[in-house]
């Protein structure tokens, strides 16, 4: 059987559709569309695709431009994969071939290209994606991927299983992080006032996760963050040891924090850090701890006189030995007092000495 097929104004799985149009070939128990041709306002889709209903594939060769989420409901209206968490609200552009499996959902083959503007993923909002896409069985895996997020950018892979019969949907990130804006990620991420906030952030990270379940219960992995160049005193858990230290030395008005930087693990619903630092003027602090979204906060944090951080920290350090000197002999005695136990939620953590009474805590920066 063989003919023409058009179609205005319908639905697919739930997904409006403004225009469709193919040459349709039916043999031996397979439909051929070859060209295809779907189209609505904002996306199309161009190609050839075929239905084999004795083996329940679909095998296909196509450029397309609508969302992730379309496609996978179109696909199968009745199932529910990772993909619908996908937010895209620009432009997209996909080019691949291969086939889906839509009886078992676990014998997908395909390799494709996927770029789009504007795209979501939880809070994540990036500017720009692109990568090199690949699935085989029930693993969808993006390689050479790059992210222009933060007014920064981040490479790496990714993989997800999308449809596991278990009900899970287990996903890797293995990522490095450079110049991102920490202003910009603060307020897209978190409530509050962080105007006069800047720092640049790098890092990297490796977890494991399982879309379908709580973030915090399912998160494994580790990595690494630094910030620089930063002006950090309005972050709420960093800038309590800026307030304490400056109500404590009258003379430090100009103390300010300016760096941190911290090796970290991510297991048992809690992140771990023992090597936190942060970078200040005159000042700096090293912390090891944890958080927690259930108990919060859990940190001792320990200051040291003009202990560098990063390579630019120990320039300076070099250029204004004197004053490191200076402020050791004189200060360092006293210093010995200043560890801090740093708890609470990360909107209103509070800061108090560990080696002097709790009240001196309210009085010097009213604990916070």
């Amino acid at each position: 059987m063989s003919g023409m097929l058009s179609g205005n104004n319908f639905t697919c799985g739930g997904v409006p559709i403004g225009h469709l149009e193919t040459s349709m070939i039916y043999s031996n128990h397979v439909v051929d569309l070859t060209p295809i041709h779907l189209s609505r306002s904002d996306a199309q889709f161009d190609g050839s695709v075929q239905v084999d209903f004795t083996r329940r594939l679909g095998l296909f060769n196509a450029t397309n431009s609508f969302p992730p989420a379309d496609i996978a409901r179109a696909l199968a209206p009745d199932e529910h994969t990772v993909l619908e968490q996908i937010r895209c609200d620009g432009p997209i552009y996909a080019a691949g071939r291969g086939q889906v499996d839509y009886h078992s959902w676990t014998n997908h083959t395909f390799k494709g290209t996927f770029r789009a503007d504007k795209i979501g993923f939880g809070k994540l909002q990036a500017a720009h994606f692109d990568a090199d896409v690949e699935a085989r069985g029930t693993q969808l895996t993006f390689t050479n991927a790059n992210v222009q997020v933060y007014g920064g950018l981040a490479k790496g892979f990714a993989d997800f299983d999308i449809h596991l019969q278990d009900g899970s949907a287990p996903y890797r990130i293995n990522a490095r992080l450079s110049q991102m804006n920490l202003a910009q990620m603060l307020k897209q991420l978190s409530s509050g006032d962080y105007g006069r906030t800047r720092g640049t952030l790098s890092g990297a990270f490796e977890l494991s996760a399982d879309a379908k379940a709580e973030f915090w219960k399912s998160v494994q992995g580790d990595g690494r963050i630094n910030i620089k160049d930063g002006y950090l005193a309005d972050v709420p858990f960093l800038g309590g040891f800026s307030r304490l230290i400056q109500s404590a030395f009258a003379s430090f008005t100009l103390f300010s924090l300016t760096s941190f930087s911290a090796d970290y693990t991510l297991h048992d619903n809690t992140i771990w850090s023992d090597n936190a630092q942060l970078g200040g003027a005159l000042l700096s602090a090293r912390g090891r701890g944890s958080y927690s979204p259930k108990t919060g906060l859990n940190f001792v944090v320990s200051a040291e006189p003009f202990r560098p951080t990063n390579s630019e920290d120990k320039e300076w350090y070099q250029l204004n030995r004197w004053a490191a000197d200076a402020l050791k002999e004189g200060a360092a005695p006293l210093l010995k007092l200043f560890e801090f136990q740093l708890s609470g939620s990360l909107d209103k953590p509070e800061w108090r000495f560990v080696n002097l009474p709790k009240e001196v805590s309210g009085i010097l920066g009213k604990g916070k």
